[in-house]
């Protein structure tokens, strides 16, 4: 009720999906490790689509903290409302959505260590945490890793990468990146695993604004 305050807004209703929720498409056996089968999501974050009517919740790096390999992805829900009364219905899990690169690869929760043998080489290591929706339904994906931020197609494909200010890069003191390790190894920049949490766009679609979820190192 948008002529409501805050301060008068209410839950009506609340819904748990279980955890043996699967996938809108299973995923293929051969895709990576079990991690990677009809697994449902973590709702990182949830965005309201209304052009389409459709909701979008955002999985993070999957199970384990990143040491599992696991291909990141969005899934698009209907979620039934009863506009007169506000209870809500069973969502429906429409699309399973894959994060893929340029070259068709997909995006992977493991970190970038593992991934690429390398802390300080970020590549296709993704921790999405906020889901934005902009304009042709395109994704704005907040990732922790970097921190960064990402744009994809509504299919999930890459468009672009934003430039992430030099003051939020986990560096080490020889002023090397490293995106995996903690203090005291890094001096400055984003704490370990504290980088973008949440995304949003203003109201008229032309500016994204990203929180990270802690102070940063100095």
């Amino acid at each position: 009720f948008p002529a409501r305050s805050p301060a008068e807004w209410t839950v009506i209703d609340t819904l748990e999906m279980p955890s043996t929720t699967r996938d809108a498409v299973r995923i293929p056996k051969g895709a990576g490790a079990s991690a990677n089968l009809n697994r449902f999501g973590f709702y990182s974050d949830l965005s309201y689509d209304a052009k389409t009517g459709y909701w979008y919740a955002l999985s993070d790096r999957g199970p384990g903290g990143g040491v599992i390999d696991y291909a990141t992805r969005v899934q698009r829900l209907r979620i039934p409302v009863d506009t007169a009364t506000g209870q809500i219905g069973e969502p429906v899990i429409d699309k399973t959505i894959l994060f893929r690169g340029e070259d068709g690869a997909v995006f992977n929760g493991l970190n970038p260590q593992l991934l690429n043998g390398d802390a300080g080489v970020l590549g296709m290591s993704f921790d999405p945490e906020g889901l934005a929706i902009g304009k042709g339904g395109h994704f704005y994906v907040a990732d922790e890793y970097g921190p960064s931020i990402f744009e994809f197609t509504s299919s999930g494909h890459f468009i672009r990468a934003f430039s992430t200010p030099a003051n939020l890069v986990s560096r080490t003191a020889a002023g090397t990146p490293d995106y995996v390790a903690g203090r005291p190894a890094i001096v400055n920049g984003r704490q370990d695993n504290r980088g973008f949490e949440g995304l949003t766009l203003n109201t008229s679609g032309d500016k994204l604004c990203a929180v990270v979820q802690d102070p940063l190192v100095y």
